[in-house]
């Protein structure tokens, strides 16, 4: 996973039930528009709060450490930095190995065509998600082989582990992760000026435009410190417990992927065995055989035996060669390695006759040279 430059890398080899599965489309799912109102109401609620904000439950302070800081420069310091994860790369990582979500970054190593890189420099998204995406992907293979201690990891680590395991799509969670809860775990639940982050950033998974949060951020600093502590805590929970939501639903849709997958298999496994029986004389262990090695797993991530060979295959150029062209056309491919043995043959042959009959030596080179010929046309023309 770190060597990111390594050549094999370059090649992505699905498994059978990738080649099955490839995705539902609910990639973009990162904010609760339409799920709330800015109270934190469910939206069809009837026992909403009262539209002035809850001014009777003790937000009718309008004065005391009432402020006007600008709703926009919200967090530690006037700063906006807690609400948002930014881009420096080993900055958030630090972040999330702080709160526990994954192990330490001070032994990580990232190469990049077998140079290391900075990981302060990686400020791209989907760079950072692969980066995390494969530390956990690590994590669950250590789980697996009975080397880790569950009991020093933290608990979105061990669902990601747990989403893993069910063959669900981390990557997405963990983009999820990053647009609603990351922003949240940095920041201090009794601190005023966090409160405010977390209320602006809820705010923010509404949808809602940038001038009515910041117009609504006015009127929460209005409200008195009780009022804004009270909506931070509930906002905060929501945005967990929406968090905790979509790690649920994506291990039941991979509980019921699986399901599926399995009766897939049985017909895909049905089809191969009768294909290659009808195509093949073979005893029943060498069908069995083959039937396994295209779709008995050989690895915690689903790959088969032919996944691994073909990986093999297209990083040997005259493997790749065969490979390529038994592909293109099938047909054609057969037929120049059918004319390839028969030149062989006829070269075996041809030998052997001039040895006996010392007339015949330019005959050879001249068969030689016509069989060269006919084997190197591609075209489909007349061969020997």
């Amino acid at each position: 996973m770190n060597d990111m430059g390594d050549f094999a890398k370059g090649f992505k080899t699905m498994s059978v039930e990738e080649l099955f599965y490839r995705g539902d489309g609910d990639g973009d799912k990162n904010n609760i528009e339409g799920k709330y109102d800015k109270d934190g109401n469910p939206i069809g609620d009837t026992n909403k709060e009262p539209a002035d904000g809850g001014a009777a439950d003790g937000g009718g302070d309008k004065g005391g450490d009432a402020v006007t800081a600008d709703p926009d420069s919200i967090g530690e310091g006037g700063t906006d930095n807690n609400v948002v994860s930014g881009f420096n790369g080993k900055s958030f990582l630090e972040k999330m190995a702080a709160r526990g979500i994954i192990d330490s970054i001070d032994n990580l190593d990232i190469m990049v065509d077998d140079k290391p890189v900075d990981l302060s420099t990686i400020t791209k998204e989907d760079d950072l998600l692969d980066i995390v995406e494969g530390l956990i992907k690590d994590k669950a293979d250590e789980l697996l082989k009975d080397k880790v201690d569950t009991g020093s990891m933290s608990d979105f680590m061990k669902k990601m582990i747990e989403v893993d395991k069910a063959g669900g799509n981390v990557g997405q969670l963990l983009s999820q992760y990053q647009s609603i809860q990351a922003p949240l775990d940095s920041l201090d639940m009794s601190n005023k000026n966090d409160q405010l982050a977390v209320i602006q950033h809820y705010y923010k998974m509404l949808g809602m435009p940038e001038d009515e949060i910041k117009d609504n951020m006015e009127m929460m600093i209005g409200k008195g410190d009780e009022f804004i502590e009270s909506k931070a805590n509930k906002f905060h929970d929501i945005l967990k417990k929406e968090m905790d939501n979509l790690i649920e639903e994506e291990k039941k849709k991979s509980e019921k992927r699986r399901q599926k997958l399995v009766e897939q298999m049985k017909v895909y496994k049905k089809g191969l065995k009768t294909s290659i029986s009808s195509g093949f004389q073979l005893t029943d262990t060498m069908i069995g055989k083959a039937v396994d090695f295209v779709t008995k797993p050989i690895d915690n991530q689903g790959h088969t035996a032919i996944d691994k060979a073909y990986s093999e295959a297209i990083k040997n150029p005259d493997m790749a060669a065969d490979l390529a062209l038994f592909l293109m056309n099938k047909d054609e491919f057969l037929k120049q390695k059918t004319n390839k043995a028969k030149m062989e043959v006829n070269k075996k042959t041809i030998t052997l006759l001039s040895g006996n009959k010392g007339g015949k030596q330019n005959k050879t080179n001249i068969d030689n040279d016509t069989i060269e010929a006919n084997f190197l046309d591609l075209s489909g023309s007349k061969s020997v």
